[in-house]
């Protein structure tokens, strides 16, 4: 949070800075995205595209910014998809550490759990919270495929973005 109030800072103090990112154009909106999926870079992203938001369109600002918060979160769904096969073969050395999950799943009924794991994923999408937990909770979901993801993921991380970009119109 602090980097993210540092660079936010830095950003408008110093107007080169500011007018290299906006050179970057949509470009640097789309890495901006990107860069908002993953856990060191979400707030200086968020603080980023503030300041990159005030120059473009709001809604190819807001539409690229996403797309690139879709494909960071797709690459993590697929990381995250492809080492729970490896994690199934050796379900019983990760016992420990699956404890959390088998809490959550004992507190839920049955027939709202997938609402409330929806809820607690869409949570971190909307936020500028890093993104590798609601990925990590829908890799462990056998039936989620990409499609899925994807749709998800647009939804959660655009509600998000666009309210970074309209804010920066307001600010």
């Amino acid at each position: 949070m602090a980097l993210a109030v540092l660079l936010f800072y830095v950003g408008k103090r110093f107007p080169v800075l500011q007018r290299v990112l906006q050179a970057a154009g949509y470009a640097g909106t789309f890495a901006v995205g990107v860069l908002y999926v993953y856990s060191f870079t979400s707030l200086p992203a968020a603080a980023l595209l503030f300041i990159i938001a005030k120059t473009q369109n709001i809604w190819m600002a807001g539409t690229i910014a996403t797309l690139g918060a879709v494909v960071g979160d797709l690459v993590l769904f697929g990381l995250f998809r492809s080492a729970k096969r490896f994690s199934d073969d050796h379900e019983s050395r990760l016992e420990p550490y699956a404890g959390w999950w088998k809490g959550i799943e004992a507190r839920v009924p049955f027939g709202w759990q997938p609402v409330a794991l929806m809820a607690l994923v869409l949570t971190f999408l909307v936020l500028p919270l890093p993104n590798e937990f609601a990925d990590f909770l829908l890799a462990r979901i056998r039936k989620v495929r990409t499609g899925v993801v994807f749709v998800i993921s647009y939804v959660g991380n655009g509600v998000g973005l666009y309210a970074i970009v309209w804010l920066a119109r307001l600010g």
